[in-house]
């Protein structure tokens, strides 16, 4: 696994490498990063040997895709909500934080929408496949300088809903066996207003099924 972080396109900025674990001294909040990237260690442990996840990424590039897109919100949103808490809420000591956060909330309606975007490109095989990968990257990388792309953000918030919810914490902590169940999780219990088009995810079930025959 990753530990050299120059190597983590997550923690590259333009001219810098914004964390560096051969850099900082091991305050409380580098352990704290280094326990996200440990859960993504264990989490791919998983992931790793799901079947239908090996059948996608030995498929054609729009599956790749769709088993790019669950790994990512699987990881990130377990990895986020668990453990870097203080880059999806407004706590204290956040501050510096504060505006991106808001800005992030106030957005998630339109963060859905680049989700069910990006699945419903990968439904009907959009070309070019550079418009996929352009529209993930927006959502999984972050220039800003704060370190929160806005999909580690969404993917968090929506494992945090989960959790506040009645779904139980085995089942959270399940979906690094079972990535697909995640939308459908989170679905159950989301707000009316950030719930995913209920048919696009049949559609996605059905070319799970489809390409991993």
């Amino acid at each position: 696994y990753l530990t050299v972080d120059p190597f983590n396109q997550g923690m590259i900025r333009p001219g810098k490498v914004f964390l560096s674990i051969l850099q900082e001294e091991f305050t409380e909040e580098l352990l704290k990063g280094l326990a996200h990237e440990f859960h993504h260690a264990g989490a791919f442990y998983w992931l790793d040997r799901n079947q239908k996840l090996k059948a996608l990424k030995s498929s054609d590039e729009h599956a790749r895709m769709l088993a790019e897109i669950f790994t990512y919100f699987v990881t990130e949103g377990l990895a986020n909500w668990y453990f870097s808490l203080s880059r999806l809420k407004l706590l204290p000591g956040v501050e510096n934080r504060m505006e991106r956060i808001k800005r992030l909330e106030e957005e998630m309606p339109q963060l859905i929408k680049t989700t069910e975007q990006l699945l419903e490109w990968i439904c009907e095989h959009h070309e070019p496949i550079e418009d996929i990968k352009a529209l993930f990257n927006s959502l999984s990388m972050d220039t800003s300088g704060y370190g929160i792309p806005a999909g580690h953000f969404l993917s968090g918030r929506m494992v945090g809903i989960m959790d506040n919810s009645n779904v139980s914490r085995e089942e959270i902590i399940g979906l690094v066996k079972h990535p697909f169940n995640f939308f459908d999780l989170y679905n159950k219990v989301a707000p009316e207003n950030i719930k995913l088009n209920a048919a696009l995810l049949e559609k996605i079930r059905g070319k799970i099924e489809e390409w991993t025959k």
